[in-house]
């Protein structure tokens, strides 16, 4: 949190002993309330913070800071409407600090005022020009809002200053996009799965610019590139280790960037993603042998970041869709999940203890008629093997399916249904419920 940038979890201890004999003292008492309500933010024991900032501005009602942390432990806990509020009575206060336009910006975000937020993140940036968080924050919604130049920029620049990335030492220059003819490029992937099998499109173009591509990827994703081999001359995982120096390096998620920014254009051939014929054939046998529409879905994924959460729906939400008549649901959830055990509906299916790796799934993805999924490395997956996909996205979602539109840049076969204002699942189930029995009926 940005609540106190000297307290730690470490140090709240020694900061309450503190506070405590300021408290004594019966002076600032407006300081050591919102001190209290700092550590106990630290500490996450949200009520007490709340608790203590309210004291904090009922003894100084024009001091600024425990309207800004009030705001911030509103924002933690996803409650935006409400600290925006508080930031808004902050910035009444104290409309120079790059905290208060920082916070409100994601504040703004969260509530779906995208251009409004990006000015505040602007504001953020001017009272303090080397905020990296608030530059890289502002670089995803201008990626979300089309404006590619300036995003691709910002993530270029910011996003491992801001921790958003994580900088891996790799040997060999950077590369820029020229040739290397004669020389060894190392291309490795820096992010999720979901991002991997996003831009491994790009691979085919950069090898046909130079000599030998040496091309990283995570340990699950092996087995699958592996089949598609003709995109690079070498295939490796970060276990395997660096055997050499390549001449020239690059994180895979810089890519989009150096081509967009250098005006290098690709076009993508889909499926851009093979699978072994005899895996396919393993898992058509294991699939149901029936009529019925199959269909793979998820409803939740990996909870790191937090802001991943909002992404989520919880399996009841699933339930209208269960009762599609003639259909067979096909989980793909890989851990051990109360919901799914305590699912009744004997149309759905988990064969994930089954499943080693992504060229499993990718197998089982060829066989089924279609996938619902949540914003996740599934979605991908199937994208890039040109599956019939519903996707459901967030009412402020991540910035590759942009806004408002159905449709996706990145992969042809995926609709997109979006939440309304409400942030709830509703409408979504709603319409792809109508979705699927249109084509049920038929």
């Amino acid at each position: 949190m940005n609540i106190d940038d000297k307290l730690t979890l470490q140090n709240c201890e020694e900061a309450l002993v503190l506070v405590q004999k300021q408290l004594q003292s019966g002076k600032d008492l407006h300081l050591a309330f919102n001190q209290l309500g700092a550590i106990y933010g630290i500490l996450k024991q949200y009520a007490k913070a709340e608790e203590y900032f309210k004291q904090a501005i009922s003894l100084k009602p024009n001091f600024a800071a425990p309207y800004l942390n009030l705001g911030i432990i509103y924002n933690t806990q996803t409650e935006y409407v409400k600290s925006a509020e508080y930031f808004e009575k902050a910035l009444q206060m104290d409309d120079n600090n790059s905290n208060v336009h920082y916070n409100y910006a994601i504040a703004l975000q969260e509530n779906g005022e995208i251009n409004k937020a990006i000015e505040y993140y602007k504001t953020a940036i001017k009272f303090d020009p080397n905020r990296a968080d608030a530059h890289f924050n502002k670089g995803l919604l201008d990626l979300l809002t089309g404006n590619f130049t300036e995003g691709w920029k910002e993530y270029e620049d910011w996003g491992y200053l801001s921790g958003d990335r994580i900088k891996r030492e790799i040997k060999g220059k950077l590369w820029k996009g020229e040739s290397y003819i004669g020389k060894t490029l190392y291309v490795f992937s820096d992010q999720g799965f979901g991002d991997a099998i996003n831009y491994f499109r790009y691979l085919p173009y950069i090898k046909k610019l130079g000599g030998k591509l040496i091309f990283e990827c995570p340990a699950n994703l092996y087995n699958l590139f592996e089949n598609n081999n003709s995109c690079f001359d070498e295939l490796t995982t970060p276990e395997k280790g660096d055997k050499f120096i390549p001449d020239f390096q690059i994180p895979l998620t810089s890519i989009p960037a150096l081509f967009h920014l250098n005006n290098m254009e690709i076009k993508t051939d889909f499926p851009y993603l093979k699978v072994k014929e005899t895996k396919e054939n393993y898992w058509k046998n294991v699939i149901h042998n029936n009529n019925n529409l199959k269909i793979g879905f998820l409803w939740k994924g990996n909870p790191y970041p937090p802001i991943n959460k909002k992404r989520h729906a919880k399996l009841e939400d699933f339930y209208p869709l269960f009762e599609a008549p003639d259909t067979d649901w096909y989980s793909f959830l890989f851990e051990d999940d109360t919901e799914l055990k305590n699912c009744v509906y004997k149309n759905v299916f988990d064969f994930t203890k089954e499943i080693k790796d992504f060229e499993d799934t990718a197998a089982i993805l060829n066989n089924l008629d279609m996938v619902v999924t949540i914003d996740s490395g599934l979605a991908h997956l199937a994208g890039a093997l040109n599956k019939n996909v519903l996707l459901l996205v967030p009412f402020v979602p991540d910035w590759r399916w942009g806004l408002k539109t159905d449709k996706t840049v990145w992969y042809p076969s995926i609709k997109i249904f979006r939440q309304n204002s409400s942030k709830t699942w509703f409408n979504v189930i709603n319409e792809i419920n109508r979705y699927l029995r249109d084509i049920i009926s038929k």
